[in-house]
């Protein structure tokens, strides 16, 4: 059953890491300043964005459907949201606040330099909450195990 429990807890933190990387690629290819960094060609940016939120969604609901891991045991299941998997929900959440306020400076420090548009400087805050405990539950996860 270890083996099975390590299969199913790598599984996941490899969709988190993927989906993670598919959201930041979706919400930054999708902003009007980045496109014009990479040429002013919208389509290019657009279709980036496009393909990157087709692979999120499909990997959101491949994750969503494995919720319950059909199939596994209920130990299995219960080994998967053990108590050192919920502090580790509680790590990469207090990890996402630090994450956003770093974002937060850092954007703030760069609009001093560059004209950052508010809706802009939200969405990178935003998209730095999003991914950032993701990534930082995989790698908590991952160092855990």
């Amino acid at each position: 059953m270890s083996d099975q429990v390590e299969k199913l807890s790598s599984k996941r933190r490899r969709m988190l890491v993927v989906m993670a990387i598919a959201f930041i690629v979706w919400q930054v290819a999708g902003l009007q300043m980045f496109s014009d960094f990479a040429g002013g060609d919208r389509r290019l940016t657009s279709f980036v964005s496009l393909l990157a939120f087709g692979f999120w969604a499909v990997t959101l609901i491949i994750l969503m459907r494995q919720r319950g891991v059909k199939g596994a045991p209920p130990e299995a299941r219960a080994a998967l949201n053990d108590e050192l998997v919920q502090q580790n929900r509680m790590r990469a959440f207090r990890a996402g606040y630090w994450v956003m306020l770093i974002a937060a400076a850092i954007v703030f420090t760069a609009s001093l330099f560059v004209r950052i548009e508010g809706n802009v400087a939200a969405q990178l805050i935003l998209v730095a909450g999003v991914a950032g405990p993701m990534l930082a539950f995989a790698r908590l996860e991952g160092r855990d195990a």
